[in-house]
């Protein structure tokens, strides 16, 4: 079975009936998404760091930080990483919790 990632952009079209594919959704990988969002809000939340202060530190607008943190998009596995860079230049400890919230137990 291949392996696909479903964009914002895919599922718009899923849901406007516009995509010329049928797509079969396990749980499972329903609930991945927005694992990322969850634990950026934590973090940010936690360690008082704003989402414009993010936004800076990554070099881009305030209202793709907003998205991440409100669910409404994921960021890519790319972005991942930079995020956490970010986050390391900002409170090593908000890095490493949001490591922790986001990928859980699957370093040990």
């Amino acid at each position: 079975m291949d392996t696909f990632w479903l964009t914002s952009s895919i599922i718009q079209k899923m849901l406007a009936n516009e995509c010329p594919f049928t797509i079969f959704l396990s749980s499972d990988m329903i609930q991945g998404m927005g694992r990322a969002g969850h634990a950026l809000r934590q973090v940010l939340e936690t360690y008082n760091i704003s989402q414009n202060k993010l936004a800076t530190t990554l070099g881009i607008r305030r209202s793709v930080v907003f998205r991440w943190f409100h669910e409404q998009r994921d960021p890519t596995a790319e972005t991942v990483a930079d995020i956490v860079k970010a986050l390391k230049t900002l409170s090593p400890e908000a890095a490493a919790a949001f490591v922790q919230l986001y990928l859980g137990d699957v370093l040990k």
